[in-house]
C-alpha cells in the first residue's frame, strides 16, 4: 500500500459525535481549511466531510482529494482492499477495529448527471457521513436501499487503536 497512514477510529468517532447534528449539508460546501476551528464549521458536503474527517483522524495527517469520484479513485490508487460486495461490511458490524470508505457513483443517463455521487464511512454497522439538505453530519444503518439499488462499493481503510 502506498503512502501508509492509519485512521484512529476513536478520533474519527469523536469528531463525528462533535459535528453530528451541528453541521448541515450543502452540495459543494467544503471546510475552508482542514485545520480550521471545527466550531466554525456550519455546512459541508459528503466529500468535504470525508476529506476533513480523514485529515483529523489519520496519522500522519492525510489529505484526500476533493470530490467523491476522485476520492474513490484515490482509494484504488492507494491499494486499499476493495470488498467483493458492499454488503460484506456487515461481517465487521461487531468489530470495532474495522473501517470502510464507501462510494456511490454519480447516476448518469445519456450523458446527463441526474444524481451526484456520494462517499461515507461505515464503522460497526453505521454510516459516518454528511448527507441531505436538512440532515447534514449524521449516521444511519449501513444497509439503506439507496446503497443496494445504486451498487455501492467499499474499501477497507487501515486503522489503529484509539
Amino acid at each position: 500500500m502506498k503512502g501508509q497512514f492509519f485512521v484512529n477510529i476513536h478520533n474519527l468517532v469523536t469528531l463525528h459525535k462533535v459535528l453530528c447534528g451541528n453541521v448541515k449539508y450543502r452540495f459543494g460546501a467544503k471546510a475552508r481549511s482542514l485545520k480550521m476551528d471545527l466550531e466554525d464549521l456550519r455546512e459541508i458536503d459528503c466529500s468535504g466531510y470525508f476529506r476533513l474527517a480523514l485529515y483529523w483522524s489519520t496519522t500522519p495527517a492525510t489529505v484526500a482529494p476533493d470530490g467523491s469520484s476522485m476520492q474513490r479513485e484515490w482509494c484504488e490508487r492507494m491499494g486499499f482492499k476493495k470488498l467483493d460486495h458492499y454488503s460484506d461490511v456487515q461481517y465487521a458490524t461487531h468489530d470495532a477495529s474495522r473501517l470502510f470508505a464507501c462510494f456511490l457513483a454519480p447516476l448518469v443517463l445519456r450523458g446527463v448527471t441526474l444524481k451526484a455521487g456520494h462517499v461515507w464511512f461505515v464503522h460497526q454497522g453505521k454510516t459516518i457521513e454528511s448527507r441531505g439538505s436538512r440532515i447534514g453530519v449524521s449516521s444511519r444503518h449501513w444497509n439503506q436501499n439507496v446503497f443496494r439499488i445504486r451498487r455501492a462499493v467499499a474499501f477497507e481503510l487501515p486503522t489503529s487503536g484509539g
